[in-house]
């Protein structure tokens, strides 16, 4: 599931989570396994940058997550608002 469903879709609680956990085992699998294979050999460089990669990814993740949960709530607010997203009146916007 990308994040790409999400932004075309009106989603629900559970389609967050479940993107929400998708996105953690994927970082855990790629870049936990990094960081183990690296603590594993002893190799301190490699570990250190490892654990900065599995930092980084979180972050970007935190950083997607507030982004879609932005763009969510921008879309809720102009459907409150009687303006629906495929209404002639946004398509004008556009143009």
């Amino acid at each position: 599931m990308s994040i790409e469903h999400f932004l075309s879709n009106d989603w629900l609680n559970n389609d967050w989570e479940a993107w929400a956990l998708e996105r953690a085992h994927r970082i855990m699998v790629q870049e936990g396994a990094n960081l183990v294979n690296a603590a594993q050999w002893l190799d301190k460089k490699q570990t250190v940058k490892t654990s900065q990669q599995l930092r980084d990814a979180i972050q970007q993740s935190l950083i997607e997550a507030l982004a879609l949960r932005a763009s969510q709530s921008a879309i809720s607010s102009v459907h409150l608002s009687g303006v629906a997203l495929n209404s002639p009146l946004s398509n004008m916007a556009e143009h």
